[in-house]
C-alpha cells in the first residue's frame, strides 16, 4: 500500500508549543556521531547527555549503529530481546509492541534508568554538566 497523503510526525500539542516558543530546538539532519557529539548538516556540532533515535516508521537505526546494538535490533531491523536497554548506553523505544502505549512504557523505563545512572554517578543532569540536549 502506498501512501498518497502527506505524513506528519506524531507529537503532542505540548511539544509543538515548546518548539514554537524555542524551548525545544529542531536541528538539521545528522551527518555523524562520535560518542556523545553529533555533527549536523552545515558542520554545527553539539554534545548530548543522551542521543535518542526517532527514526519514524521505518527502522534506520542499523544504518547508524552498524555493528553495535545487536542485542536491541537485529540485522533485519526487527526487535531482538525483551528489554529496551542494550549495552554501552543504547536503548530502543516503541519498537516492540503496544503502539503509543508501548512507546510510553519504554520511554518511562529509559528515563528512570538514565536518572538512576546519573544519580549513581553524582551528576544531576544537563544543567550541571553544561551539555546541550
Amino acid at each position: 500500500m502506498q501512501q498518497s497523503n502527506a505524513a506528519y510526525p506524531v507529537i503532542d500539542v505540548g511539544t509543538y508549543d515548546k518548539i514554537k516558543k524555542g524551548q525545544i530546538q529542531v536541528l538539521p539532519a545528522m551527518t555523524s556521531i562520535d560518542r556523545d557529539v553529533v555533527e549536523f548538516a552545515g558542520g554545527r556540532r553539539h554534545r548530548f547527555d543522551a542521543i535518542i533515535f526517532a527514526t519514524g516508521y521505518r527502522c534506520t537505526a542499523k544504518k547508524w549503529l552498524k555493528d553495535e546494538g545487536d542485542e536491541l535490533i537485529g540485522k533485519d531491523g526487527k526487535v531482538t530481546g525483551k528489554s529496551p536497554k542494550g549495552e554501552k548506553g543504547l536503548y530502543r523505544a516503541g519498537m516492540a509492541a503496544g503502539g503509543l502505549t508501548g512507546s510510553g512504557t519504554d520511554a518511562e523505563f529509559i528515563a528512570d534508568d538514565i536518572s538512576r545512572l546519573l544519580q549513581s554517578s553524582g551528576a544531576t543532569g544537563p544543567e550541571e554538566s553544561g551539555n546541550a540536549g
